[in-house]
């Protein structure tokens, strides 16, 4: 982000031939009404932005724009203010498990525009949402046990790219076949959980519904299958068997 800040600073400050830029030769001094130096009025946003540049050249640089009137209006319409009132209220956007509050709070802190940061959030939503219509029943069911899943995990990275696996439609297929392969399957069945069992009580349900009104009866006897060969009574006595 401050890289860019930089790049469209010098886009803008030399585009204007004749102005001072700020970042070389002598600054521009401000004077008063009898020729005294009046000092630039730099906001505190601005200096600590300044002064968190780590580049010791791209430091120097902006610490010369701040001796300069221009220099220092620019730098306020690339630097944003981070405690600006927005617009823009989190609970208008569905994050799953995202703290919607606490990215906003983020952006402001790295000098997001209003506008970039609901453009984000949008986005998000809609990608999420188009994910979700993407998945079949069986898959949405699996909310609960991929939570668990994650839980389990101990390393933070393997929690971070399993729970962007579980929100798209492919990469959740990807996750069921990674959650079954490390537990043992049920005899006679492909796939498995903790336990034993190839399904959740919802996922099940949710998977003869499916069938049923499908008429797959390759599917249900699948599932009939499932329940006879599984430890939990629960599949059997929903069946009716």
């Amino acid at each position: 982000m401050k890289r860019f800040i930089l790049d469209m600073l010098n886009i803008q400050l030399f585009a204007e031939p004749g102005e001072p830029s700020g970042g070389g030769g002598e600054p521009a001094v401000t004077t008063g009404g009898e020729g005294t130096p009046q000092a630039i009025e730099v906001p505190e946003y601005i200096n600590s932005y300044v002064e968190g540049v780590e580049d010791a050249g791209q430091k120097e640089y902006l610490q010369g724009l701040l001796k300069d009137e221009k220099g220092v209006n620019t730098l306020k319409n690339f630097i944003q203010d981070p405690n600006r009132e927005w617009n823009i209220k989190a609970e208008d956007y569905d994050l799953g498990n995202v703290d919607v509050a606490e990215y906003l709070k983020g952006a402001k802190e790295r000098g997001m525009s209003e506008e970039a940061a609901k453009s984000f959030l949008s986005g998000r939503v809609e990608y999420l949402k188009s994910q979700r219509e993407a998945m079949t029943p069986e898959l949405r069911a699996l909310d609960e046990p991929i939570q668990n899943y994650i839980t389990a995990e101990k390393d933070p990275g393997l929690q971070e790219v399993y729970a962007r696996l579980a929100e798209n439609a492919k990469g959740r297929e990807v996750l069921q076949r990674l959650m079954s392969a490390e537990t043992p399957a049920t005899p006679g069945i492909t796939g498995g959980n903790a336990g034993g069992t190839g399904y959740t009580h919802d996922s099940f349900i949710v998977a003869f519904n499916d069938a049923y009104d499908k008429k797959d009866n390759a599917k249900l006897q699948q599932l009939k299958t499932f329940a006879n060969n599984s430890r939990d009574s629960f599949y059997k006595d929903f069946l009716g068997d």
